[in-house]
Parts: structure tokens; sequence; C-alpha cells
């Protein structure tokens, strides 16, 4: 797993230095563009670039051998990111940079990133070694990680079959691949096979004390172990909570509390919530006299939500529903284009989320934080901990203005889709960090933008 984190570095930070390298290129060529606003400008553009290709996912796991794809996505993202910065330039005086700068630089990027793209595509498939693969387990935890193995084939993994103590399962074909014998003789499999890996996929704890020993006994071969839950997080961004326990909880979260993370990133939401207060007052002016003219109504909208250790608080919003939209009390909110309560000037206000620009309030107060899991109503939390496992403890961490559930997952009004974004919140609650909340953000902030979120 590690080596494809290398890949997705590598390919950060060369196409990073190749759009740097371009317009150093231009500045050579046309030295009288040398100069301070020019360069800011510049770097503005390269900022733009790399955004886009971001939000596009060229910097997560992938096949790297689509090349005719990419060149398409390529070209939109120049495309996209030149035009905000060329309209700044227009407007700003002081940050003006020639036209012409920018055009030779995107369409001299374009190839240049392209060709990169191709060469890296075409080393990485002449590099790839496959690796032989065991399934420690034939039941719904090894045929849901083989699945998502066969879904990402940039791993090279060639699953050579499972073992089961089953007896009833021992030669029959499960998801394509044939269940070789028991576990007791993994060993046995592992040398005949030329295995280079095994997945423990049983959940819960083994039968017999053979299939810990027979584990046991092939740490002493070559080979590496992964654990389903951790390679399936890896691969998919989100815990499988129906194949965890109690004690993943303990062992793999251990105390919920980062005292030095949390001290960081309440800072930086006390600072970035002011900023995005300061920067979209006038939008939210706008939106207040526009309610207000609509029907005459109230502009702000609070509402009942659980925070951190499951303390109620009142989140504001801009109301976007026609007045006394919930007189028969709380129900799942539908799509925005398709819930008949959501009012014309809510419609725009909600696709691009500025309706929830005053939660920006809540964070600064603290019930809040930027990023964190989405704080669900109570009236929804008590139906959800009673059919989905493990639901309550989503409420270890401050709830989120938006989160990685939002950024992996379409906009969710139901149970189904509530146990599908919990695991999302697992995989954000266990790899919380500085780095992944900037990440969620500056995403999310793209998302919003181009009218798409969950």
């Amino acid at each position: 797993m590690r080596h494809i984190s290398r890949q997705v570095t590598v390919l950060f930070l060369v196409d990073l230095i190749l759009f740097l390298l371009v317009f150093g290129l231009i500045f050579l060529i046309r030295p009288e563009t040398f100069k301070y606003e020019f360069i800011l400008t510049s770097l503005c553009v390269v900022f733009s670039w790399h955004y886009v290709l971001y939000l596009k996912g060229f910097y997560t796991i992938k096949e790297y051998s689509i090349f005719w794809k990419d060149s398409y996505h390529i070209l939109e993202a120049i495309l996209i990111g030149s035009v905000l910065p060329m309209i700044v330039s227009y407007f700003w005086q002081s940050f003006f940079i020639p036209r012409g700068n920018i055009i030779f630089a995107a369409v001299m990027s374009y190839f240049v990133i392209l060709l990169w793209r191709f060469l890296f595509s075409e080393y990485m498939k002449s590099f790839k070694k496959h690796k032989n693969v065991i399934i420690i387990g034939a039941g719904r935890s090894g045929t849901t990680i083989a699945k998502e193995i066969i879904s990402h084939p940039e791993l090279n993994y060639d699953i050579v079959g499972f073992v089961d103590d089953d007896n009833e399962k021992i030669g029959q074909n499960i998801e394509g691949f044939k269940v070789l014998g028991p576990c007791t003789e993994l060993s046995k499999q592992v040398k005949e096979n030329d295995v280079n890996i095994l997945i423990l996929a049983i959940t819960g704890k083994p039968k017999h004390h053979q299939t810990l020993f027979a584990v046991a006994e092939c740490m002493k071969l070559d080979v590496k172990f992964f654990d389903m839950v951790n390679l399936y997080s890896y691969l998919t961004g989100k815990i499988p909570i129906n194949y965890i326990t109690n004690s993943w909880f303990i062992y793999e979260l251990g105390t919920p509390n980062k005292p030095f993370y949390e001290a960081i990133k309440r800072l930086l939401d006390i600072i970035m919530s002011l900023t995005v207060l300061i920067v979209t007052s006038p939008i939210i002016i706008f939106l207040a006299f526009a309610i207000k003219f609509q029907d005459g109504g109230n502009i702000l909208y609070s509402q009942d939500r659980v925070g951190r250790h499951g303390k109620v608080f009142k989140m504001l919003k801009l109301r976007t529903m026609i007045a006394n939209a919930e007189r028969d009390g709380a129900v799942w909110a539908a799509n925005n284009d398709e819930d008949p309560r959501v009012t014309k000037i809510g419609k725009i206000a909600r696709k691009l989320r500025f309706d929830e620009l005053p939660q920006m309030y809540n964070i600064i107060k603290g019930d809040m934080s930027l990023v964190g899991p989405r704080p669900e109503r109570p009236e929804f939390t008590c139906e959800l901990e009673k059919q989905i496992p493990f639901y309550q403890r989503r409420h270890w961490v401050v709830p989120g203005w938006t989160g990685w559930a939002q950024i992996m997952f379409r906009y969710g009004a139901s149970v189904d889709d509530a146990h599908e974004k919990l695991q999302f919140d697992f995989y954000y609650i266990k790899n919380r960090s500085i780095f992944l909340d900037i990440s969620i953000f500056i995403k999310a902030v793209g998302m919003a933008l181009s009218g798409r979120h969950g």
C-alpha cells in the first residue's frame, strides 16, 4: 500500500515542479514580464491548475494506464484553472498578467503534463510486479475484500484463492476463486502457490487454536499480512462497520482525545470561520434581504443538532424553506430539486452551501468545527442508534461544517445512507489530522462552488 502513496506523492510534486518550470521558461523568453506582480499572479495560476487536478481526483489511488481519459481531464483542469486568474487579473490591475503568458503557459503545460503522465504510465506498467494473495476466511468479510481487490487493479494483487475451516466451502468457487483448503493448511498453500500476501478476513475470534498456529507459522515465511478492515479502509476511505467489533475501537482508536491536534484545530477553526464570515458578508447580507423580500418570514433558522458527547446545540442556517415547513414534525430532507418545501432562493443558496454560512458562528462558539462528522438531528439520532451498530461513537469528536463523508458520498436522506456515511465518519475519526482536515476543507469549498456536495 505504501508504494501507491509514494506514486501519488511523486505525481503531485512533479506536476507542481513542471508547472513552475513552464512559467520559469516564459520569464526567460519574456524577461520584461519578470516582475513581482507577474510572479505572484503566475503562482496563483499554478495553484489553480493544481487545485482543479486535485478536485478531479488526480492525486488519489487510480489506474495510471487510462491515458486518453487523463488527457481530456488534464485539458479540462488547465482550462478551468486558467479562467479565474485571467478574470482576477483583468479586474485587479495591480496583479495583472499578460494574457499571452497564461495562454502560452496553459498550452505548454498541457503537453508537458500529458507527456510526463504518459511516460509515468508506461514506466509503471513495465515496473509492475504482480503479487499472489490468499484470503483467510471465505465468508462475507473475505468476499467483500476480494471484490475490492478486483476493483483496484493498480494494487497488482492476484487472488490465488481462499482458505476456510468450513468443510462445506472447501473446493467450492466463491466470487470466482477456489477455497483451497482449511486454515491449518495455510503454510502449505503459501509455499505451493508462491504467495506474497495474506489477508486475514475472519470476523471475531478463530474457532480453533490450529488456525492461529497456522497463521503464526506463516510469519516465518517471506509474506506480508494485512487485516481485512485496514486494507478495506485504505482502498475505500471508509471503515466496514459490519465487520468490526467493540475491540476495534479499543485497539485502533484508543483514546479519542488528541490534545495537541485539537488545540491547533480549534485555533484554525476560529481564524478560518472569522475569515469566511468577513469575506462572505456581502453574500449573507444579499441573501438576508432576498429571503425577507420573498415571503416576509424569518431570515435565520435554528435547528437542534447533536454535538460532541451527545450534547444538543442550536445550529444556525439561512432559511431556505417555506415558513412552518415542519409543522408536522421532523422528516428526512429530500434532494434539493425534489423537496417542494424549498423556496426558489433556498434552492440557489443550498446548491452553493451559502445557507450554511451562519454556522461559522457555531464554529466560533465551539459547538462545531470546520471539519468533522456532520451533526444530525436528535430525532433521527435516536432512530439511527437503534438501527446502526456503533452509531453513537461518531459523537466522540466535534461535529463539522463539512466532513469526509460529505465529500465522499452523495446527499443522504435515509437510514441506509446514514449507515454508509457512518463508515466514512469512522475513517475520519481514526485518521484525523490537520493535513486531512485542510484537504477535506479545500475539496469541500471546490465542490460547493461547483454546486456538488454531499
